[in-house]
C-alpha cells in the first residue's frame, strides 16, 4: 500500500506511535527511550526527529525531550488506537497478547480504514455475544478442540458445547 504525499510514511507511523506511548507515561520522549523501545541506533534517532520536526510532527531541539505537535498527536493517537483494535481482534482469535501486539503493530500500516471500522464493530458484537453465550461459545470451542458444533436456541441446554463451557468456568 503506497502513502500519499503529505501521510507519513510507516517508519514515520512506528516513531509517532513510539513518543505517543512515551508522553502517555511522562511529559516528553528522549532518543534513548526510542532507541530503546524501537531497537534502533541513536544516530538514526536523531535524524529522524529532524526529519520529523521539518515535517511537523514534533516539537524537537537537539539535547532536549520530544513531544508531538497538534499534528503529530493527532496521527500518533489514531496509529495508536488502529494498533489497540487490531491487538484486540487478533486475541479474540485466540493470539497470545505478547503475539497480537507484534502482528498489530505489521499489520496497522496496511488495513483500510474500512476495515478498522468493521473491526470496531465486530469487536463491540463479541464482548455484547460473551455476556449473552451463542456462537462465541462455539468459536472459543473450536479453537480449543478443533471440532464443530451445531446448536440451535431451543437445544443448547444439551449442546456439548455450552455444557463444556460451564465446566471450565
Amino acid at each position: 500500500m503506497s502513502k500519499m504525499n503529505n501521510s507519513p510514511t510507516e517508519r514515520i507511523e512506528n516513531y509517532l506511535e513510539t513518543i505517543y506511548q512515551v508522553t502517555q507515561r511522562k511529559k516528553f520522549a528522549q532518543a534513548k527511550d526510542i532507541v530503546e523501545i524501537l531497537g534502533v541506533r541513536p544516530p538514526s534517532v536523531t535524524e529522524m526527529f529532524r526529519k520529523m520536526k521539518k515535517q511537523g510532527y514534533i516539537n524537537y531541539e537537539k539535547y532536549s525531550g520530544v513531544t508531538l505537535t497538534q499534528k503529530g498527536e493527532s496521527i500518533a493517537s489514531e496509529i495508536h488506537l488502529k494498533h489497540q483494535i487490531l491487538k484486540d481482534f487478533l486475541m479474540i482469535l485466540d493470539i497470545d497478547e505478547k503475539t497480537a501486539l507484534e502482528e498489530a503493530s505489521e499489520i496497522q500500516h496496511n488495513v483500510s480504514e474500512e476495515t478498522i471500522e468493521k473491526l470496531i464493530l465486530f469487536i463491540d458484537f463479541v464482548k455484547k455475544s460473551k455476556k449473552t453465550g451463542g456462537w462465541i461459545d462455539h468459536l472459543e470451542f473450536f479453537f480449543k478442540t478443533g471440532k464443530y458444533v451445531e446448536c440451535h436456541p431451543a437445544n443448547r441446554d444439551k449442546c456439548p458445547v455450552h455444557s463444556w463451557k460451564q465446566k471450565i468456568q
